[in-house]
C-alpha cells in the first residue's frame, strides 16, 4: 500500500490479484459512498452515518435507492427504532380503528394496555415486537404489573 498516493502498489503478489483492477474497484466504492451521502443530504436524512451504514453495499445503484426512497415524506428512521414503532403503532391504529365501534371506557382501557406495555418495554430495557409476545413475555409482564409497576393516580371525580 503507498501510503503517499492511498492507492495499492504495482508491485502486488498476483495472488491477490491487479492492483490496476483493485485500485479502480476502491476508487469506484469511495465515490459510490461519497454519492450516498451526498444522496443522504439532499433527502435531509439527519441520522447520515446511520442510513449510509444500513444502505451501502458494493452492488448498488443509486437510481434504484433514489426510486425506493422517492416516496420518503418522513425523516429516516433506522431499522432498530422501526421494530419499535411498526409494533406500537400497530396498537395504536388498532384502537383508532375501534373508537367508533366500543365504549369511551374500552378505549381509555386500550391506552392503558399500551401505557402498560410502553412501561414494561423501559423496565426490561428490551424492545417488545411482535416476534417477543409469548408465554415467557406473559409471564414477565404479569409479574412486573403486580410487583414492580407503579400505578398512576387516578383522577378524582365528584359524584354528585
Amino acid at each position: 500500500m503507498d501510503k503517499r498516493k492511498l492507492c495499492i502498489k504495482d508491485d502486488l503478489p498476483k495472488e491477490f490479484g491487479y492492483h490496476e483492477r483493485l485500485n479502480d474497484e476502491i476508487d469506484r466504492q469511495l465515490q459510490l459512498a461519497s454519492d450516498l451521502i451526498k444522496f443522504a443530504k439532499r433527502q435531509g436524512i439527519a441520522a447520515l452515518g446511520a442510513y449510509v451504514k444500513e444502505k451501502f453495499d458494493p452492488a448498488l445503484k443509486l437510481n434504484k435507492l433514489a426510486q425506493e426512497d422517492f416516496n420518503l415524506r418522513t425523516a429516516y428512521v433506522p431499522a432498530n427504532k422501526a421494530k419499535k414503532e411498526i409494533f406500537f403503532k400497530q396498537l395504536v391504529d388498532y384502537v383508532k380503528s375501534k373508537e367508533k365501534k366500543v365504549r369511551p371506557g374500552t378505549i381509555e382501557v386500550y391506552h392503558n394496555m399500551i401505557n402498560h406495555l410502553e412501561a414494561f418495554e423501559k423496565f426490561r430495557k428490551e424492545k417488545i415486537t411482535f416476534a417477543s409476545l409469548d408465554f415467557q413475555f406473559y409471564e414477565k409482564l404479569v409479574d412486573f404489573l403486580t410487583y414492580d409497576y407503579k400505578q398512576p393516580r387516578r383522577k378524582k371525580t365528584s359524584m354528585v
